[in-house]
């Protein structure tokens, strides 16, 4: 399956995405590639359930899904949701810092790593927060 984004409202082929992010910005135009400092996206998982992970732009997956959705729109505003909630930053088993963010008692989403300062722990939270809705492959 082709993969495609949705960027201001319009789903776009991946690769013509790519090349309007790295373009400067113009009048009338998106915003400019320093802005988008990560991407969602939405995959399949092998339950055919949908699934969603942040990567940020040099690669790294900086926060995932905890559970699993049977409609993709719902996962949408989940994920829309927990990006305006407030983050739990904690000290993991191993002594290093996580962030989470809960509705009521569920975990709707985490960073994907631990940190040793937590500052670099509350800057995840902040790329998650900034991301491009979604990339979907199956």
């Amino acid at each position: 399956m082709k993969k495609r984004i949705l960027l201001g409202g319009h789903w776009r082929a991946t690769d013509r995405v790519e090349k309007e992010l790295k373009q400067p910005d113009s009048p009338g135009q998106g915003p400019a590639q320093d802005t988008f400092r990560s991407k969602l996206v939405t995959y399949l998982d092998s339950q055919r359930k949908f699934r969603w992970k942040v990567v940020s732009l040099n690669g790294n997956i900086v926060a995932r899904s905890n559970r699993t959705y049977a409609d993709l729109q719902m996962m949408i505003r989940a994920v829309r949701r927990a990006m305006l909630l407030r983050p739990d930053v904690y000290l993991d088993s191993g002594g290093k810092w996580r962030w989470r963010v809960k509705e009521g008692k569920k975990i709707i989403a985490s960073s994907s790593e631990s940190y040793k300062i937590k500052g670099h722990c509350a800057n995840s939270f902040g790329v998650f927060s900034s991301c491009v809705e979604g990339t979907i492959s199956e």
